[in-house]
């Protein structure tokens, strides 16, 4: 097992230099992944979309999201999640200026568990809401079952904070974990992903 360990935080850590590099070099890309209602007519038209995270390499090459774990367990993810908020709410606002066909899109952001105790990125998104107009209601922030009950106190925290922001939530991999409704009855507002609200 220790050497199962060493082995896999050996292989976690070589992506450190590489995650911080792509950061400075701007070498993060977002991708929209629709998520609509099915109807009897087929699919009705997209009006929220899940945000995806992905490093393009030096040789252009797109890297799917392996390099997430890394990032987790050397405390990198709050500087990713800062990366993508601000991109999507630059985005959003840049949509309302220019009356793009999307403006109304509603977008779901991910952020890990790292992240939501992070006491400063709550002052953080409000500063950036404020900074560039952003509807708040087109933004949805999504965390996962594990994160949430691993983070009880923060998670409750940012949900009624955003919430009164105007911002929605979504509990992601809603069922997957081991927590009992004890525990997420208390995350008032939060709902599965495939809910309303």
């Amino acid at each position: 097992k220790d050497i199962y360990e060493n082995s896999r935080k050996h292989e976690l850590s070589q992506w450190v230099p590489r995650i911080k590099r792509a950061l400075d070099e701007g070498r993060y890309r977002l991708y929209l992944q629709s998520i609509s209602p099915i109807t009897a007519e087929g699919c009705l038209k997209p009006h929220h979309a899940e945000v995806l995270l992905r490093m393009e390499a030096e040789d252009g090459r797109i890297i799917p999201p392996i390099f997430i774990p890394a990032a987790e367990e050397y405390n990198l993810m709050p500087q990713l999640d800062r990366w993508v908020i601000s991109e999507v709410c630059r985005r959003v606002s840049e949509a309302h200026e220019q009356d793009l066909p999307h403006r109304d899109m509603c977008y779901s952001v991910n952020l890990s568990g790292t992240t939501l105790g992070n006491s400063f990125f709550l002052d953080f998104i409000r500063n950036l809401f404020a900074e560039l107009n952003v509807p708040t209601k087109q933004i949805c922030f999504e965390i996962t079952e594990t994160a949430a009950i691993q983070n009880l106190e923060a998670a409750m925290t940012f949900i009624e904070s955003t919430r009164a922001m105007g911002c929605k939530f979504a509990l992601d991999d809603f069922g997957t974990g081991m927590s009992s409704f004890a525990y997420l009855k208390n995350l008032q507002g939060a709902r599965d992903e495939n809910g309303d609200g």
